[in-house]
């Protein structure tokens, strides 16, 4: 009855993972093919800090930026805050990470007064999930967090919860691969983003 009880769930993860991957994965890769996905939405738009006022995402140009894009109302992407705010602290010489909040200010100020952010944090309502839907979420997943290097362009994108231990291969996967020396400065020219998909159902 257990055997059965596990083939059963095994069946249904399945049913869950193949679609998505087909449905999704398949269409980022075709995206990256093309060319499709760039970072030029992102860097002309605008969003807001704690305080209301507006943030070009433009001065975050030609560095290297990690963004993550989540929501206080979906539970992976406040699971994931600690790891983020880890990360951070840790290697903010090397990466710039921002979370935008696809929320309201009150409901975002609401959650950083029990769960602080260390990292720059930003809102932007539901023009949040425009701006990922640019960068290719166009599923709509939170979390939803890409690497954009020095040269402006796609370098990995997670879809779904990241935590230290995935950053940090991403770390060393780029000084691995030589896009990144230990001063965090980009290396040589990428003609094609390294899409790095983690999903998590």
């Amino acid at each position: 009855m257990l055997s059965n009880l596990l083939e059963n769930k095994l069946v249904l993860s399945l049913l869950v993972i193949i679609p998505v991957y087909f449905l999704y994965f398949h269409d980022w890769e075709d995206k990256f093919i093309k060319d499709e996905v760039t970072t030029d939405y992102f860097y002309n738009s605008t969003v807001k800090d704690f305080n209301g006022n507006d943030v070009p995402l433009n001065k975050y140009k030609n560095q290297w930026v990690l963004v993550n894009f989540w929501a206080t109302w979906c539970p992976p992407c406040r699971a994931e805050i600690p790891d983020l705010n880890r990360f951070n602290q840790l290697h903010s010489k090397d990466i710039k990470l921002i979370g935008i909040a696809v929320d309201d200010k009150k409901a975002v100020k609401k959650f950083v007064n029990k769960v602080p952010i260390g990292y720059t944090s930003l809102i932007s309502n539901n023009e949040g999930m425009s701006i990922s839907r640019s960068l290719g979420n166009d599923k709509e997943f939170l979390p939803f967090t890409v690497l954009i290097n020095p040269q402006n362009q796609l370098e990995m994108v997670f879809v779904g919860m990241v935590d230290l231990r995935k950053l940090n291969e991403m770390l060393g996967e780029l000084r691995r691969t030589k896009r990144m020396d230990k001063q965090g400065r980009i290396k040589n020219n990428i003609s094609r983003p390294l899409a790095l998909i983690n999903l998590k159902i």
